[in-house]
């Protein structure tokens, strides 16, 4: 009798201690997968913005450097989009634009 209350007391603390560790690893699993996934979010969002920054500058920097070819590479965009072409009468925009430098 004592040996099965024995028994039976080692099988409950072991699946106790079983459950216990289980539910540790759970929930250090979700929490690294938490950290990981919003590290990851932070470093994609910190890498776009030194990017659109930095071409932005880039581009500020050849509009300020290079205005005529900024203009004309413009231009030359815009005659190949028909919906802006047509209304902006692209031809009399750019010569004149072009004709300031």
């Amino acid at each position: 009798m004592v040996a099965v209350v024995v028994v039976v007391i080692a099988v409950v603390v072991v699946v106790v201690e079983v459950g216990v560790v289980v539910v540790v690893e759970v929930v250090v699993v979700v929490v690294v997968i938490v950290v990981v996934a919003v590290a990851m979010v932070v470093v994609v969002i910190v890498v776009v913005v030194i990017v659109e920054v930095g071409v932005v500058v880039v581009v500020i920097i050849l509009i300020h450097n290079y205005p005529y070819y900024f203009i004309r590479s413009l231009c030359y965009f815009i005659t190949k989009i028909p919906l802006l072409s047509k209304p902006l009468r692209t031809k009399t925009f750019c010569r004149t634009r072009l004709s300031i430098f």
